[in-house]
């Protein structure tokens, strides 16, 4: 319906209305006997040619006008379609940037959990050999020694997920790097109530790396840091 309402040409059709209009009242007037003279001379043919004229420049702007609302709303309608596109894609766009930094964080979490689980099962495999295997300290020592082989299956299965894919080298500004890393740092600084302020930022150069990874170096390094200040 609106795209009917723009094609249609409403300024034309306002002049043709208008110059209906004031051929409509000079007929009337006609009808109620009105002479129309000037000096003894008449003039009805010069009025009815000021109506139609008048009527009609204005059936015309008022046409052209509705022609510009009905665009203007058209228009409207539309930046505000593509706002919500836009909006939802952020939001795509945070959700990965989010999923991405929780993938990392956990595969740091996993490295770090891996080691201790390995001289867990170690030392438990070690003291079990010290008793029978009708005891109760042998069972335990091998339930210990079972779980830890689920978790490191876990540990594995997670690490697998989050391995990085071959290096993507291109031109990377290391202030966009920067700036990545600590907008997905933000919410863990905000909850620790760290501020962090960037300068000089705009003279760092441009450099061949691959920007997913320098980003997670400098996002790993950001939350280390963050980490460590409050021990």
């Amino acid at each position: 319906m609106m795209l009917k309402a723009m094609n249609a040409r409403w300024d034309l059709m306002g002049l043709v209305a208008g110059a209906g209009v004031g051929g409509f009242d000079v007929g009337l007037f006609a009808a109620f006997g009105a002479r129309m003279e000037m000096g003894g001379t008449d003039v009805a043919a010069l009025v009815l040619a000021i109506f139609v004229i008048s009527y009609a420049t204005l059936g015309f702007f008022c046409g052209r006008l509705f022609m510009a609302r009905t665009r203007a709303r058209a228009n409207a309608d539309t930046i505000a379609r593509q706002l919500q596109d836009l909006e939802k894609a952020q939001r795509a766009l945070f959700e990965h940037e989010k999923l991405a930094a929780i993938g990392r964080l956990a595969a740091g979490i996993a490295h770090e959990v891996r080691n201790p689980l390995g001289v867990i099962r170690a030392s438990a495999s070690l003291i079990q050999e010290d008793f029978a295997a009708a005891d109760d300290s042998y069972r335990a020592c091998q339930f210990i020694c079972d779980e830890t082989d689920r978790l490191d299956g876990l540990i594995a299965s997670l690490l697998a997920f989050a391995r990085p894919t071959t290096p993507e080298v291109r031109a990377v500004a290391l202030a966009d790097v920067l700036a990545h890393a600590l907008r997905l740092a933000s919410e863990e600084l905000d909850r620790r109530e760290i501020l962090v302020e960037c300068e000089a930022t705009a003279a760092l150069p441009v450099i061949q790396g691959d920007a997913n990874l320098l980003s997670q170096a400098v996002l790993d390094l950001t939350l280390n840091a963050a980490q460590a200040l409050e021990r």
